[in-house]
């Protein structure tokens, strides 16, 4: 039997460390090329995103997909002689790699103007066929090669020279060979496409929401090349159907033979992750905040969680359901993972925009905060006294031979307040102070009474923590007055008067009784934690330490009847 448990001992040790393993990065060695250029040659407008979108490349490629920063080359609309240069010294390391028996994998990816026979590179064009053959010519174990050619256009930059010529396609022609993989932006008759509100072309955004952990489909943590291909395909053509340019179908082709599906990212393994929960169904936009730039711009199904890899950082996260628009605002850092719930996030409101561009005034909407703040917050707590005043006071008791006989209330606070600002609030408070009995049996039994309770105003001031409205630090100042009520009885078993007192646990008669009542000023400070994980409601931690003077002997001993106070629970809030 002892033989058994170790083999499946064995057995489930090896299956979690082919599972990390996977998670992990490639131990083979990776060297890349990225190159984005705006710069357009003859008759061509300059673009807006190309370089951006190679910036982009290079953080993915260096984050989750397992290159080292060193081996990433990333050059700016650079001449012909500069990426011919890079091609060649990249041919260099890979070759010394090759020659001591290692595995390699290049990535090569470039974002710019082409026409049918070149890339253009500003009035410079590299021809195809020199491309392929240098391509060709690197000893990598595995390549890929992703091309996004593009030309402007008005609200969709046009990328490529014209549909009958397409660049992409006669790319993946003259470069399909062993080894390597071509993803190009387009088919052969298509035209590629830029985003203004992507900031982006339409396939590299999608192309790297998928790299992040979008496109992982198994959830095994990884993100393959035909994962990413098809969930770019997909997202491309969403997106794109809804331009004035039309479709944009991604293309793919392959001549691995005999090789596996090609693991290109690894986001489980990165160090900062966004989750957005199972239940929640919608497009989703992930923004960097300050620059807000895109991304990542999803579209997820309900019943099951999407685990994006992105950098530490503070993000703004947009959410679009049916008609319902709403926007978080996260900050996710290293060695964590970041919960993203749809009941957290402020609602916007949808109004009318104008812009003036090069073609004139254009009319649209734009999503904004829809003003509405917290109103009218309420909480209820409940608690225990941490301390109570042993002053002259109720020394004065003990001398009297009176002994304390039951135990204090616990602490209870019912709260009401507006904010007039995004960090202050102004309230109203009810509490109880304390309540005690002490008792002498002399001839005659004897009892002492006291009850109190405080009504006041307070002022908080609050520190998010999380999110504003999210979860807060706060300090609270309050003043009021404490109401108390003292009594004083006497009585005897053997007295005439049947004026019937059950308090002492027997029937007895009263031959004594004073009653005074006292009304005056107390104050109190506090701090705590409120946390609102629901619009509506939360919770609501506090330690408060109460100054209460409130009842006085004839001997002028006057007890402070407020303590130090541990309060814990619930808040309510509305919205205006």
């Amino acid at each position: 039997m002892s033989r058994w448990i170790f083999f499946a001992f064995f057995a489930s040790y090896a299956a979690v460390v082919a599972a990390v393993a996977r998670a992990q990065a490639p131990a083979i060695e990776g060297y890349a090329l990225v190159i984005g250029s705006n710069v357009g040659g003859k008759g061509q407008v300059p673009l807006r995103f190309a370089e951006e979108d190679a910036g982009r490349v290079a953080d993915v490629l260096t984050a989750v997909g397992g290159y080292v920063p060193e081996h990433v080359q990333k050059l700016l609309h650079p001449s012909t002689d500069e990426l011919r240069g890079a091609i060649e010294r990249i041919r260099l390391q890979i070759s010394s790699l090759a020659q001591a028996g290692k595995q390699t994998r290049f990535y090569f990816y470039y974002s710019g103007h082409a026409r049918a026979d070149a890339l253009n590179l500003g009035s410079q064009e590299l021809p195809l066929s020199e491309l392929r053959e240098r391509l060709l010519g690197l000893p990598a174990t595995i390549s890929i090669v992703v091309l996004d050619a593009c030309q402007s256009g008005a609200f969709s930059r046009v990328k490529g020279a014209g549909p009958a010529t397409d660049f992409s396609f006669n790319s993946i022609e003259r470069l399909n060979t062993e080894g390597i993989a071509v993803v190009a932006s387009s088919s052969a008759k298509e035209l590629s496409q830029e985003s203004e509100l992507l900031r982006s072309s339409f396939f590299t955004h999608h192309w790297l929401v998928a790299l992040r952990g979008a496109g992982d489909r198994d959830g095994d943590g990884r993100v393959t090349l035909s994962e990413a291909y098809q969930y770019a395909y997909n997202h491309t053509l969403a997106t794109t159907s809804e331009t004035s340019v039309g479709e944009q179908h991604a293309t793919l082709e392959t001549n691995f033979r005999g090789k596996d599906d090609v693991a290109l990212t690894h986001p489980a393994a990165a160090s900062a992750h966004l989750r957005i929960l199972s239940p929640f169904r919608g497009r989703v936009l992930v923004q960097s905040l300050p620059s807000w730039s895109v991304l990542a711009e999803v579209d997820k199904a309900a019943g099951a969680p999407l685990v994006l890899a992105l950098p530490a950082g503070n993000y703004a996260a947009t959410l679009r359901r049916d008609d319902i628009v709403s926007r978080c605002s996260l900050s996710l850092r290293d060695g964590s993972e970041t919960i993203l719930a749809a009941s957290q996030c402020a609602p916007l409101r949808m109004v009318a925009t104008e812009t003036k561009g090069d073609l004139g005034i254009h009319h649209g909407y734009a999503y904004v905060p829809d003003g509405r703040e917290e109103g009218w917050i309420f909480e209820a707590t409940g608690g225990v006294r941490l301390a109570s005043t042993q002053d002259a006071y109720v020394r004065r008791l003990n001398d009297f031979a009176l002994t304390r006989q039951s135990d204090d209330w616990p602490r209870f606070t019912l709260s009401a307040g507006r904010r007039l600002h995004p960090n202050l609030v102004l309230g109203v408070s009810y509490f109880n102070l304390q309540s005690a009995e002490y008792q002498r049996n002399h001839e005659e039994k004897q009892a002492f009474r006291w009850n109190a309770h405080a009504l006041g105003a307070f002022v908080q001031a609050d520190l998010p923590v999380v999110e504003p409205r999210k979860a807060n630090l706060f300090v609270r100042a309050g003043m009021g007055a404490s109401l108390a009520w003292t009594s004083f009885d006497a009585v005897s078993p053997e007295h005439d008067f049947m004026t019937t007192n059950p308090s002492f646990g027997e029937t007895t008669v009263l031959t004594h009784k004073v009653t005074q009542h006292f009304v005056r000023p107390c104050g109190w400070l506090s701090a705590g934690l409120q946390a609102m994980p629901w619009r509506q409601f939360g919770f609501h931690l506090e330690l408060r330490y109460t100054f209460a003077p409130a009842i006085e002997n004839q001997l002028g001993d006057v007890h402070n009847l407020g303590s130090g106070a541990f309060l814990m629970g619930i808040r309510a809030r509305t919205w205006e």
